[in-house]
C-alpha cells in the first residue's frame, strides 16, 4: 500500500510542476491546484483521515513557498 501512496503523490507532484510555473509556485496557487486536483483527478488526492488540503501541502512540500 506504500508503493500505491508513493506513486500518488508521486504525480500529484508532477501535475503541480506541470501546471504551476516556479515563479507562481505559492500559497494561493496551492489552493487553486487543490481545486483543480479536485475537479479533474479526485483520486489522487489523499484518502487519509483530516484534512485533505493538508495532506496536499504535504505531498507538495519543498515545491511551493507560503
Amino acid at each position: 500500500m506504500a508503493n500505491a501512496d508513493e506513486a500518488r503523490r508521486k504525480e500529484v507532484r508532477r501535475l503541480f510542476v506541470e501546471r504551476i510555473p516556479p515563479g507562481g509556485r505559492i500559497g494561493n496557487s496551492l489552493l487553486k491546484f487543490y481545486g483543480w486536483l479536485e475537479r479533474n483527478y479526485p483520486e489522487l488526492l489523499p484518502e487519509e483521515k483530516g484534512d485533505p488540503y493538508q495532506h496536499l501541502k504535504s505531498d507538495l512540500e519543498g515545491l511551493y513557498t507560503d
